[in-house]
């Protein structure tokens, strides 16, 4: 994923949807997806819950050299830096 993020905007969307799950950008997951019944999308959403309960967190950190700011309108509200 590090190196899908250190492209950017250097390659077009398509280019990079290729290069991220090998496969070109078409409607076949979202078909796929929506034809499920709802028993099938619980399912999914449970086993999603428990493999994200028993994951184990990384030491890795990424440095992403960003700063966020929460803006709303012309008000300052907070920044990642604070």
């Amino acid at each position: 994923m590090r190196k899908f993020w250190e492209l950017g905007s250097s390659l077009p969307m398509d280019e990079l949807v290729l290069q991220a799950t090998g496969q070109t950008l078409s409607p076949a997951a979202y078909l796929r997806g929506i034809n499920k019944s709802v028993d099938q999308v619980l399912a999914t959403a449970r086993d999603k819950i428990d493999t994200a309960r028993n994951h184990q967190s990384s030491d890795n950190t990424v440095d992403m050299d960003t700063t966020i700011e929460l803006v709303h309108g012309k008000q300052y509200i907070a920044s990642s830096t604070q």
